[in-house]
């Protein structure tokens, strides 16, 4: 079984010292919600954000809405390989996704449902939880039995993927695969103390999609 963590993710609502800018402001007509219920987007509020130094690289969700739609629609999700799907934000909350969960393809959709979620806490559908907030990342690895976190990072070891992934599939039954969910840098702190070993694919930075693709595609081949 596998899992897959979305390291650092871009997912936190619009904090308080921004709520009087005029973008804001806009933006909260046109949703018809007030400024603590909505997403810090870079994109739709953008001019913001832009001379704030802690917030202008912040507010990429579309990279986590990509990541999330590649994992959910791999054979790997459909043949019941992956046992979990977790989201680590850049504020240090971690949200445990549910394989079986059809997320919205339409951003804006998207967008919407992860300010439900993280105003209340859970996401049901049918009366099942779908998506649950969890305390740390540790809680999640016990839950689901990991026994090998592999990280990858441009400050990792050099290692050919296929390679690699054949002779740690057969050591590891329940492998974790930590994989940052933001444009650039490098991850926290606390998640770089979860990860057992960590490997680069590339000496080139390569977005969150590419290296999700190859982790997948590889280990389709290697298990399918």
């Amino acid at each position: 079984m596998l899992v897959f963590i979305l390291a650092d993710a871009h997912l936190e609502l619009i904090p308080r010292r921004l709520w009087k800018h005029p973008s804001v402001k806009k933006w909260c007509r046109v949703r018809g919600r007030k400024p603590w219920e909505l997403m810090l987007d870079q994109t739709l509020i953008f001019s913001a954000i832009k001379n704030d130094e802690e917030l202008r690289d912040r507010g990429r969700v579309d990279i986590l809405h990509r990541a999330l739609l590649l994992i959910l629609d791999s054979s790997l999700c459909a043949r019941g390989i992956i046992s979990d799907i977790v989201v680590h934000t850049k504020r240090g909350n971690v949200y445990s996704i549910h394989p079986d969960t059809r997320l919205p393809r339409h951003y804006f959709r998207f967008l919407g449902l992860m300010e439900k979620l993280l105003v209340e806490g859970a996401i049901f559908a049918s009366g099942k939880k779908l998506i649950a907030k969890c305390s740390n990342l540790r809680e999640v690895l016990e839950k689901n039995n990991v026994k090998y976190v592999i990280g990858l990072s441009r400050r990792g070891r050099r290692e050919k993927l296929e390679d690699y992934l054949r002779v740690k599939l057969k050591q590891y039954k329940r492998i974790a695969f930590v994989v940052g969910a933001f444009p650039s840098g490098y991850f926290s702190d606390d998640v770089e103390e979860i990860i057992d070993d960590m490997i680069s694919i590339s000496d080139k930075p390569l977005t969150t999609s590419y290296v999700l693709c190859r982790i997948i595609c590889t280990c389709e081949s290697l298990l399918l």
